[in-house]
């Protein structure tokens, strides 16, 4: 929700162009990935699901108090379409490598799963946003879709210690 809130404004980083909502979005693959390692695919569909009724829930909202404004219907209807792609994706593709690893080798479903969901998710929202929202060209917008796109892939390494961590902590907290 936050992601959305923040809006699809085109940031330029030393090294990288991106939205402004691919900012805080990553965090979403590593939370639906570390409740689906410790409660299961279930109980991640449904946090996804509250996650997505809650962000229409605001995008109503706010619709309602600015009026008809296009490119914030196009950002939350691009950012809604895409979350829903790409984290039912990612929890299934985790659930599958977790059943096929046995178990095992946590840091491989996490970075395939979220690799895969990523570049869903980057795809359709950047096509929605970049192209029909702000009427942006192949050459403008391919950077913008490269910078997200290699942003959100490293923060999912940067973050694995953190879901090895997290995954002990909460499953102490079960035991």
């Amino acid at each position: 929700m936050c992601a959305n809130i923040m809006g699809g404004k085109v940031i330029t980083l030393p090294f990288m162009q991106l939205t402004s909502g691919t900012l805080l979005y990553p965090i979403t693959f590593f939370l639906s990935d570390l409740v689906t390692e410790v409660y299961g695919e279930k109980r991640a569909r449904l946090m996804v699901g509250c996650g997505f009724l809650t962000s229409l829930l605001a995008f109503f909202i706010q619709y309602q108090l600015n009026g008809n404004a296009r490119l914030s219907a196009i950002l939350i209807f691009s950012s809604l379409a895409a979350f829903m792609c790409g984290q039912l994706l990612d929890i299934r593709l985790f659930s599958w490598i977790k059943r096929l690893t046995g178990g095992r080798h946590l840091w491989l479903r996490n970075q395939v799963s979220t690799y895969i969901s990523q570049l869903t998710d980057t795809l359709i929202v950047n096509t929605l946003l970049l192209f029909w929202g702000l009427g942006l060209s192949l050459t403008q917008a391919y950077p913008i879709f490269l910078g997200n796109l290699c942003y959100k892939m490293l923060f999912t390494i940067v973050t694995i210690p953190l879901l090895y961590a997290a995954t002990m902590r909460l499953n102490e907290k079960t035991s």
